[in-house]
């Protein structure tokens, strides 16, 4: 079964969204704000947490795809799919 590239956008970005948006109806602007901007500059000067947080981030972000199948079933893994991607976009540009 094939998601339509339009389809895995307005999934991914309402998998993002729903959560923010809930937190700031919640919680109010500022506070998620203020929170995120600390969580942020906290793991900033920390190079080995900021590593560790981007590297989950990208695992979990590629298990879920994975899971929920919107990872190319061709590409057995993440740096083949990148790959492909980036080939495809050198090919797009001429």
């Amino acid at each position: 079964m094939d998601i339509p590239a339009e389809l895995q956008i307005a999934l991914v970005s309402a998998a993002i969204a729903l959560p923010v948006g809930g937190a700031v109806v919640l919680f109010g602007a500022g506070p998620v704000l203020t929170t995120l901007a600390r969580a942020a500059r906290f793991t900033l000067r920390r190079r080995r947490l900021a590593t560790l947080a981007l590297g989950a981030a990208a695992s979990g972000g590629l298990a879920a795809a994975n899971a929920v199948g919107l990872e190319p079933v061709v590409t057995g893994d993440a740096v083949a799919w990148f790959q492909s991607q980036i080939d495809g976009w050198i090919a797009s540009q001429g």
